[in-house]
């Protein structure tokens, strides 16, 4: 083989190298686990039925409403029929059903079982609350949970819609989901209902902050169980799932790779030309 069909051949491997090591992931591929009790997406929504796709962790509420893209289903369709907003802290290498909750709002009665939904109120608690107890430890992330009930009805923690944010400094961003039929239904706060303190009215919107960059993180192996959540408490246990394996390559770990190419080409050029 000639120097410069050697060459070429060498080059053309490097290059496929870098280009397959710097393809981006999708926002989903973002995600370094699975969560297999998702059943739909939760919509996210600003006081004048808009999705809101990021904001400021200091915003009181967090979100003005909360709507699922999944049926309540028989039981939990029934009149008196509930949901609430968790805020769940993914932890690496623990199972979502073991990762720890933080009820972001009062359970709400809603009237569309198609979507069920959870209201805020104005003294409901922002993401900065959850994170003062649970920070965002594995790659910034968050996964929130909206849980239903009823009328001597348990929560049901076997399966959740669910909305995946990335934290980046006082900013939070949704990585998936977070759209929903915002004006689908209403809901109603409980604690709107019983009158409590800071409880009524409606809070003024907050500034939606500009998107944080994503950046693809590698995905690391996770595995699952079963388990079931309390909705009176602030600090909530998870419930548990199974999660399916994956794993995926960051683009430093295929650059790195093709680096000793190159330094291979230079050697082998120059062997060659001591050979001629």
């Amino acid at each position: 083989m000639s120097h410069r069909a050697l060459t070429k051949m060498l080059l053309s491997t490097l290059v496929a190298s870098v280009v397959v090591g710097t393809t981006p992931a999708s926002a989903d591929g973002a995600l370094p686990y699975t969560d297999a009790a998702v059943t739909g997406s939760i919509g996210l929504c600003d006081v004048h039925g808009h999705n809101v796709l990021s904001g400021r962790i200091t915003d009181t509420p967090f979100v003005w409403l909360a709507v699922g893209s999944s049926a309540a289903g028989a039981s939990y369709d029934k009149p008196g029929r509930t949901a609430f907003l968790v805020a769940y802290q993914p932890r690496q290498g623990v199972a979502p059903g073991d990762w720890s909750g933080f009820q972001l709002a009062a359970a709400s009665r809603y009237s569309n079982p198609a979507h069920p939904m959870s209201q805020s109120t104005p003294g409901s608690s922002s993401l900065r609350d959850f994170l003062g107890r649970y920070p965002a430890t594995w790659d910034g992330l968050v996964e929130l949970r909206l849980v239903l009930s009823g009328p001597d009805l348990a929560p049901r923690t076997s399966s959740y819609d669910a909305t995946d944010l990335r934290i980046t400094g006082q900013t939070w961003q949704v990585v998936r989901g977070g759209t929903g039929p915002c004006t689908a239904g209403t809901a109603t706060s409980t604690a709107a209902l019983l009158h409590l303190p800071g409880s009524e009215g409606t809070p003024r919107p907050g500034a939606v902050a500009s998107p944080p960059p994503l950046r693809v993180k590698p995905v690391r192996q996770q595995t699952g169980g079963s388990s079931a959540t309390s909705p009176g408490a602030a600090a909530l246990p998870a419930a548990r799932s199974t999660t399916s394996r994956s794993t995926g390559f960051g683009t430093g770990l295929l650059v790195g790779a093709a680096l000793p190419v190159l330094g291979g080409l230079v050697l082998l050029l120059r062997r060659r030309r001591r050979t001629t």
